[in-house]
């Protein structure tokens, strides 16, 4: 019955993510974690719900170091989320959590209204910025209205790809799960990303992609052979794009085949015919400087034609500081030498500058 309610709520609500369906729960629980749903009512009326990854504290046991709520929490009202924030942190589950961390999926106009309500509730930005920065994807109109929004190049490579024979197939089993991740986990360490853990992805692959409503992986190959890969997963009415890999090897004797716009198609496709209206490309900046490292990523994101939006940053509260200390030690220490080496260089810079 809860379960019922609780999808019906994600349906409906505006704020709605997909990494807050209960399904991927198991997906945590394959990673080490462990899983706190909670829900939030006023009278018999489900205004808020909430699916926390609790990661165990390795030095106290029974203890947390972080509890997590992937794009989440889902409620539409500023003053309900506010109650129920309040009361979370004083609740029995909480009590034995080192920090309590929240990222809802509220972007654009009600990003900053959210963002404000967080900073006085005292909650703090753990993140590099004090907003996100993303971008969406009208996927309204025909497919030709779609591809008329990507730049002329996007649509030449698209176009490239359909005519060499590019298949696409959706993965199903671990087989071809192992596949995806290989290639990913090979994209991700040439840049220096980190690797995705192999078993949340393979629950990920049981419980979520395997059905294809919520999310799917699409697998892309020329006679036969891999050569490219995108995972996306969805609301009502956004896919959010997740995961993109390709062999660039392979591609290269391929007429130099640049595959992400046929893929953000692919993606596209997929989405609108199950009723999306837009794309979230989860990461996007139209100006970047020369040294920003996802700037490569952001230049194959603009040619797809993405409106520039702003998301509420993740924050944090800490609630048991024994259980954050213990449990978040290697992360607060890099932290502080990062912050040493920058007051150096600033003091540094500012002796360089008062030098006659």
């Amino acid at each position: 019955m809860q379960l019922a309610r609780w999808q019906k709520f994600l349906i409906e609500a505006r704020h709605s993510h997909p990494e807050q369906n209960p399904r991927f729960a198991e997906v945590l629980r394959a990673d080490g974690n462990e899983v706190l749903f909670t829900m939030g009512w006023e009278g018999d009326a489900l205004r808020v719900v909430a699916m926390f990854s609790l990661r165990p504290n390795r030095v106290l046991r029974g203890h947390y170091a972080t509890a997590i709520a992937y794009s989440g929490p889902v409620c539409d009202d500023l003053a309900v989320m506010a109650a129920f924030l309040s009361q979370l942190c004083l609740h029995p589950s909480m009590a034995k959590v080192g920090r309590l961390r929240v990222t809802p999926y509220w972007i654009g106009d009600d990003a900053k209204p959210m963002n404000d309500l967080l900073a006085r509730g005292g909650w703090i930005v753990f993140e590099g910025e004090k907003m996100r920065h993303t971008g969406l994807i009208d996927l309204r109109g025909t497919e030709s209205d779609i591809e008329a929004r990507f730049s002329k190049s996007a649509r030449y490579e698209a176009r490239k790809a359909e005519k060499l024979g590019i298949t696409v197939d959706t993965v199903q089993d671990e087989a071809g799960a192992e596949e995806f991740l290989e290639s990913l986990n090979r994209h991700r360490n040439a840049r220096r990303m980190g690797e995705v853990a192999r078993p949340g992805f393979l629950a990920s692959v049981r419980e979520i992609h395997k059905t294809g409503d919520l999310g799917t992986i699409l697998v892309f190959r020329y006679q036969g052979v891999f050569v490219a890969g995108l995972l996306v997963y969805r609301s009502p009415s956004t896919v959010h794009l997740i995961q993109v890999t390709n062999e660039a090897d392979k591609l290269q004797s391929l007429k130099n085949l640049r595959i992400s716009p046929f893929l953000c198609l692919e993606g596209m496709r997929w989405a609108k015919a199950r009723g999306c209206d837009w794309m979230d490309v989860e990461g996007y900046k139209e100006n970047t400087d020369e040294d920003d490292k996802y700037r490569r990523i952001y230049r194959y994101k603009a040619e797809l034609g993405p409106i520039p939006v702003l998301r509420v940053a993740g924050q944090q509260r800490i609630l048991n500081y024994a259980a954050h200390l213990t449990g978040n030690a290697g992360e607060i220490g890099k932290k502080t030498v990062s912050s040493m080496i920058r007051t150096v260089s600033g003091k540094a810079i500012g002796k360089s500058w008062n030098t006659p």
